[in-house]
C-alpha cells in the first residue's frame, strides 16, 4: 500500500473519534435527539379534596418534542398561583412517556386554588390547573341566629347553623340534628346536611298555645362541641278578636260617667292577647273618659275605659274594634241614659229632716226607694226606708231618727225602672 495514503486514513480515524468524544449528551442538540416542542395538561384538573389531605392525583403534564414524541429528562415546575396547598416537589422531570408529575397536599384555608406548570419557550406553557380544597370533618359549630326568649304562638322561626373544621372552614356534607326536649314545638327536619357553605336552615315552629315554655337541642354528628340548647316562651299572636268582657247594659243619668267598659281580645288561636290598643266608634254625643287602663296582672288581660253620656236621654251604642283596620267584629256595649234625678241637701223640718229629690219623667218609672245608713257611701244593697211607687212624690220626712251630735244618716234615693234598671242618685247626710 501507498505510505502517503495509508497516514491519510490514520489521520481521517484520529479526528473522527476526537470529534464523537467531545459531543454534549445532555442536550438534544448535537445528540441527534429532537428538541422539545410542547406542552399539554395530561390529569390532575378540577379536583377538590379537604384541607390538610393529600390530593387524590397528582397535577401531570406531557411535553412533546418537534417530532410529536415524549421529551424525557426535562424539568417542568409547578407554581403556586392562588390558594393555599404544599407540593412534595415542585420542580419536576419528565419520565420516559414525557410526564412530570406533582404531588401536593391541600392546605388548612378552603379556597379556589390556581396553579401553573411552566417550562419556558415551548408552546402551551404555562398549563393552568383550577382546583378545589374543601372544608374537613366537623370540629365545632354554631347558632349564626338566635331567636327571642318570646316566640309567636304557631310561627316559623329560622335557625341557621354554621358547621366548621379544624381549621375553622367550613364544613360541607356534616350531619345536623335538631330535636324538640321539652314542650310542644316542631323542627321543619330533624336531620340536615350542610351544603358547601358549612350551613344549613331549619325551622322551629311554636305551638298554637300561648303561656308554654319549649325548649330543643341542636347537635352536630362528630362534632365534640357541646349541643345548642335554645328556651322559648310561646307568647300570643297579635290580636284577632276582642269581646265585651263587662260593662254592657248598663245605666246612668246624662251627662255622668259610666263603670269603666272592659274588654278583652284573643288572637287567632284562641289566645288572650296581652297588648292590644282598641279603637272606638263612638254615638252622638257620647265620648269615652281618659286614655283607658290596662291591666295585664289577670289573665286575661283587660282594657278599661269609661263612657260618658251626652245631654241626651235614651240608648247608647258604644263599640270597640281590636285595631284600627276594623277587620273583625267589635265588641258592643248598650248604655242607657236617665234625665238626672238629684237629691237635695237635707233640713231639719219639725224635728225630722226631710228628704227631698227631683223627679223623672221617664214612662217606664217604676218606684223610688229611699235609702238611709249610719255610715257614708250607700249602694243598692243598702237599708230602704222607704218605697214610693207615685212618680209625683219626691219628698219623704225621716220621723225615726234619733236626735244628738254623734248620730249620723246618711241618704240617698233608688230609683227603679220597668226594664230593670236601678239608678241611685247623689248622696246626703245629717246630724240631727
Amino acid at each position: 500500500m501507498n505510505i502517503r495514503y495509508t497516514a491519510l486514513l490514520l489521520t481521517l480515524a484520529v479526528v473522527t473519534s476526537s470529534s464523537f468524544h467531545c459531543m454534549d449528551r445532555s442536550s438534544p442538540i448535537g445528540t441527534g435527539l429532537e428538541p422539545p416542542d410542547r406542552m399539554e395538561m395530561y390529569s390532575g384538573n378540577l379536583q377538590s379534596g379537604i384541607c390538610g389531605t393529600k390530593a387524590s392525583s397528582p397535577l401531570a403534564v406531557r411535553v412533546f418534542t418537534t417530532g410529536n414524541k415524549p421529551s424525557k429528562g426535562l424539568y417542568v415546575e409547578f407554581v403556586l398561583v392562588k390558594g393555599s396547598a404544599e407540593f412534595t416537589k415542585s420542580l419536576v422531570t419528565t419520565d420516559n412517556n414525557g410526564i412530570a408529575r406533582a404531588y401536593f397536599i391541600y392546605g388548612s384555608k378552603s379556597d379556589s386554588i390556581v396553579v401553573q406548570a411552566v417550562y419556558q419557550g415551548i408552546k402551551g406553557s404555562p398549563v393552568v390547573f383550577r382546583l378545589k380544597s374543601l372544608g374537613g370533618l366537623a370540629t365545632d359549630f354554631r347558632l349564626l341566629m338566635y331567636p327571642d326568649r318570646d316566640l309567636t304562638a304557631g310561627t316559623l322561626f329560622p335557625l341557621k347553623v354554621l358547621v366548621l373544621d379544624q381549621f375553622n372552614n367550613p364544613s360541607p356534607g356534616a350531619n345536623v340534628k335538631f330535636r324538640v326536649t321539652s314542650g310542644k314545638s316542631f323542627f321543619a327536619q330533624s336531620t340536615l346536611v350542610t351544603d358547601t357553605s358549612g350551613t344549613v336552615t331549619n325551622y322551629w315552629r311554636m305551638d298554637t298555645v300561648a303561656g308554654t315554655y319549649t325548649q330543643s337541642e341542636i347537635t352536630v354528628d362528630g362534632s365534640s362541641s357541646s349541643p345548642i340548647n335554645l328556651t322559648a316562651r310561646v307568647v300570643p299572636a297579635p290580636p284577632a278578636s276582642i269581646y265585651a268582657y263587662a260593662g254592657d247594659n248598663q245605666a246612668g243619668f246624662i251627662d255622668t260617667r259610666t263603670e269603666p267598659l272592659t274588654v278583652c281580645a284573643k288572637d287567632k288561636y284562641g289566645n288572650y292577647v296581652l297588648r292590644f290598643d282598641p279603637v272606638s266608634e263612638l254615638p252622638d254625643g257620647g265620648s269615652l273618659w281618659g286614655r283607658g287602663l290596662k291591666d295585664s296582672s289577670v289573665v286575661p288581660m283587660r282594657f278599661m275605659i269609661p263612657f260618658v253620656f251626652g245631654h241626651t236621654t235614651g240608648d247608647y251604642r258604644v263599640r270597640l274594634y281590636v285595631d284600627a283596620s276594623k277587620g273583625s267584629a267589635p265588641a258592643v256595649f248598650t248604655l242607657r241614659a236617665y234625665t238626672t234625678v238629684a237629691l237635695s241637701p237635707i233640713w231639719m223640718i219639725s224635728n225630722a229632716p226631710s228628704i227631698q229629690w227631683t223627679s223623672t219623667p221617664d214612662a217606664s218609672f217604676q218606684s223610688y226607694q229611699v235609702l238611709r245608713d249610719s255610715v257614708p257611701n250607700l249602694t243598692k244593697t243598702s237599708p230602704v226606708l222607704a218605697t214610693i211607687t207615685d212618680q209625683s212624690v219626691t219628698s219623704f220626712a225621716d220621723t225615726t231618727v234619733v236626735q244628738g251630735i254623734y248620730n249620723h244618716y246618711y241618704y240617698r234615693i233608688l230609683i227603679s225602672f220597668a226594664n230593670g234598671d236601678r239608678l241611685l242618685t247623689n248622696e246626703e247626710y245629717i246630724v240631727p
